[in-house]
């Protein structure tokens, strides 16, 4: 029992956490095996019918289509990333305003009143300041 709840937690922690990649490079695949299969298409047309003309320019869109569904990919992993990141810091934000607002002042009136002198003063001087003063 507790191991197919510990890997239904794993399961959804790495789906939550990786849900674009999961998604996106089934997609990409998919993407690079139409790629090639058109690809294969032209070349067997060009085959057939003895012009070679175009083979060139169908490796060279090949493999343009190619970098561009991994510029693509790269793209939309940046922005889930910098998404990601906002979310993050949006979240970290507003949790820090909630605890600012918990919070009261831990502060007890009778600590307060203790260093009211201190805080009230003009200027503090410390030990070293003293010992100049006697020196002079």
């Amino acid at each position: 029992m507790w191991h197919n709840l510990i890997k239904i937690t794993l399961v959804s922690c790495v789906w939550r956490r990786y849900k674009r990649t999961i998604i996106a490079l089934p997609l990409l695949l998919l993407y690079f095996w139409l790629v090639n299969l058109v690809h294969h298409d032209i070349i067997a047309y060009a085959t057939l019918n003895n012009d070679t003309d175009w083979l060139a320019w169908s490796f060279l869109f090949k493999w343009l289509f190619i970098l561009l569904g991994v510029a693509v990919f790269a793209l939309v992993h940046a922005g889930a990333k910098i998404e990601g990141e906002r979310q993050l810091e949006n979240s970290l934000k507003e949790k820090l305003k909630k605890s600012e607002q918990e919070q009261p002042n831990t502060v007890s009136p009778e600590l307060d009143g203790m260093f009211d002198r201190i805080r009230n003063k003009k200027s503090l001087r410390s030990k070293a300041d003293i010992v100049l003063e006697k020196r002079q």
